[in-house]
């Protein structure tokens, strides 16, 4: 009776340190598992013989995740033996994911650029009085017409609509609003025409030219006026007798030498040109 109590007792006393070293390896196990795991095994322990540890599972890619994923191996514990422990379980090796797909972004259209501004427009014409213009050469004998030029010798436009030349017969030609002339410029007024064309390009080759005065020069003398629109004079000039010591001579004109002197003398005709004495 002895001997069986105490055969029971040294049954017991080996049972129960195995059965807590069961539980305790299966828990370590259960809660050290990698998600996604093909499974641990967990290394069993015979008697007198240390075992050996199951090998780790392999981890698998998180999922959804395009990237290469962390794996965490499988870890086993040794398995426990009254003979001794035995080598712990080689880790799972991780299965990497594929790398990420290069996307291709694509970018909004980008925005039309600010137009550019418009240039600036052109200065315009600055127009000084007439007060520096003068008759400049005068023809009224010989062959041809007889004309009138007109002379800005002034570095500005002179604004000259309005004025008119008026002989000492009270003959007069009014130039129309807007008639100018440019610096070293000049005006052509052609006489003695039978209709009134106002402003023309044709007469004697020259621009701007006033034509259509039926009125002309009296070959036996006479004084040339040139007033602003005000009526206040701005030149005269004296065409001389043919008949007289100082005539021109035919087909000569009347002229300042140079353009816009104060002497005058016979000049070679140059209509809208510059001045040259008779040689």
């Amino acid at each position: 009776m002895k001997t069986t109590r105490s055969w029971a007792r040294f049954t017991l006393v080996w049972a129960l340190p195995v059965a807590a070293c069961s539980t305790v390896v299966g828990a370590d196990f259960d809660g050290l598992e990698p998600v996604g795991s093909a499974g641990s095994s967990a290394g069993g322990a015979t008697a007198g013989a240390g075992a050996s540890g199951g090998t780790g599972g392999q981890a698998q890619p998180p999922l959804g995740g395009a990237g290469a994923g962390a794996a965490q191996g499988g870890s086993s514990q040794a398995g426990t033996s009254s003979g001794g422990s035995g080598p712990g379980g080689v880790g799972g090796e991780p299965v990497g994911g594929a790398p990420p797909a290069g996307g291709a972004a694509s970018g909004g259209a980008g925005s039309g650029g600010e137009s550019g501004e418009g240039g600036e427009g052109g200065e315009p014409t600055t127009l000084v009085p007439p007060t520096a213009v003068v008759i400049n050469e005068l023809k009224g004998q010989g062959s041809g017409d007889d004309y009138i030029e007109l002379y800005n010798p002034g570095p500005e436009t002179a604004d000259v609509g309005g004025c008119y030349v008026v002989d000492d017969s009270n003959n007069r030609v009014t130039l129309p609003p807007g008639a100018t002339i440019a610096p070293d410029g000049y005006v052509v007024i052609r006489l003695q025409q039978t209709a009134s064309t106002g402003l023309v390009t044709t007469c004697f080759g020259f621009t701007p030219c006033y034509d259509g005065v039926q009125w002309g020069i009296s070959a036996g003398g006479e004084v040339i006026f040139l007033h602003d629109s005000k009526g206040v004079l701005l030149d005269q000039l004296t065409y001389p007798n043919d008949a007289g010591p100082n005539n021109v001579g035919d087909g000569h004109a009347l002229g300042r030498i140079p353009d816009g002197a104060a002497s005058t003398g016979a000049i070679l005709t140059s209509p809208g040109a510059t001045n040259n004495a008779v040689p």
